[in-house]
């Protein structure tokens, strides 16, 4: 299975992340925006549940004859 289109946004934004965290700067815009990233990153991976909106494409060599069950619930 691969993702054909990521997502693109977050579960949270930036500013409210901002206020929840205190911060007021924006030097660590980009740090902060990068750890939302990985942290929906790790709480899509651990609960296998999309939390935004992507694409993904699973394949079979054929039609198999069991059920097919999605890896990774919408």
């Amino acid at each position: 299975m691969t993702q054909t289109v990521a997502p693109t946004e977050e579960p949270l934004n930036l500013g409210e992340t901002k206020l929840f965290l205190r911060v007021t700067n924006n030097a660590e815009d980009a740090q902060i925006a990068n750890l939302i990233a990985a942290a929906r990153g790790w709480a899509e991976s651990t609960q296998l549940t999309q939390l935004c909106e992507a694409t993904w494409e699973l394949r079979y060599d054929c039609f198999p004859d069991w059920e097919i069950k999605l890896p990774i619930n919408p």
